[in-house]
């Protein structure tokens, strides 16, 4: 059994299930290191293999550094001399940036990184400039509170909704905004544990996302480290060879109707499932040039020639 297509790599296309790849007379993987099982014993044995062998595909081994990440940022909260200090700064706010930052492939965690550090700048520093302008010095009042938030929140549901650009950095400006005003409201007035509003809030979060986003680009550097790159190649191999076996089978269709009974919906269900596969590649290949690479350039130009004579 293929172990990397239980892994949902770029092997496998989500939605055809097949049983063409007999047409083209091609052999299936075997295990060089043993015959096929033919006792019970053997056939559990066999079985209790490919999981292991599973567990070592590329979803695991990310589930894995993620969980190991999220554990290392997660110590400060446990120790006796730093859990106060990580408390009282909420800490817990980093960790949650470095798990939504954290990616399978090396380019989304790199535009994850630089558009909530942007964003999250931007963000605050808009959150706290409102701030200002409606408490001024001091802690301010609730008429001024609510006509400087009431004037600004029809732009921010409008910008929220109808700005242009990947929906993270949209999400993030305006979070980060919407966070900076209520818990500046909240702990000026009604401050139980935290007293933090204005400026001291939002350089604390902004530090918060620089620590999580920062610890999740380096584990994304750590092996295993899957790229973009290397994604789209394999899976536009896949759909080539694919798309050789469904011509082959459109071929057999055209040329056995009334003879045999050939399942046209399977030809059509194949081809849904590697054009979904395509325009999700569209997608994924935009956060490319986030991948820096020493070796060369990224032949851009050839692999978009090539999906488009897929398509």
């Amino acid at each position: 059994m293929n172990t990397q297509k239980l892994t949902g790599s770029a092997d496998a296309i989500p939605g055809m299930e097949t049983d063409w790849d007999e047409d083209l007379g091609q052999p299936t993987r075997r295990d060089p290191d043993a015959l096929p099982p033919s006792t019970p014993s053997e056939h559990i044995m066999s079985w209790f293999y490919t999981l292991i062998m599973g567990l070592t595909g590329g979803n695991m081994l990310f589930a894995l550094k993620a969980a190991t990440l999220t554990v290392l940022l997660c110590i400060p909260n446990f120790l006796k001399h730093t859990a106060h200090f990580a408390y009282e700064e909420r800490f817990v706010w980093g960790i949650f940036m470095g798990q939504l930052t954290l990616a399978r492939f090396r380019g989304d965690t790199t535009f994850a990184l630089v558009a909530r550090l942007l964003c999250t700048l931007l963000g605050g520093l808009t959150g706290m400039v409102i701030w200002y302008v409606a408490a001024q010095k001091g802690l301010g009042n609730a008429y001024g509170y609510t006509a400087a938030v009431g004037f600004c929140t029809p732009f921010f549901y409008y910008g929220r909704l109808y700005w242009p650009g990947p929906p993270m950095t949209n999400i993030i400006f305006f979070v980060t905004a919407t966070i900076v005003l209520g818990f500046s409201w909240q702990n000026a007035h009604f401050a139980q544990v935290f007293h933090f509003y204005g400026w001291s809030l939002a350089w604390r979060r902004f530090v918060l996302v620089v620590a999580g986003v920062t610890a999740a680009f380096i584990f994304s550097l750590l092996p295993p480290s899957t790229t973009l790159r290397r994604y789209q190649r394999t899976m536009l191999s896949t759909t080539a060879a694919e798309l050789g076996s469904i011509y082959c089978s459109i071929v057999s269709y055209a040329n056995t109707r009334g003879r045999h009974d050939v399942n046209r919906s399977e030809i059509v269900q194949a081809l849904i499932a590697i054009r979904m596969k395509l325009k999700r590649s569209v997608v994924l290949k935009t956060n490319i040039i986030y991948e820096f690479s020493l070796r060369g350039k990224w032949p851009a130009k050839r692999y978009q020639r090539i999906l488009e004579l897929q398509m």
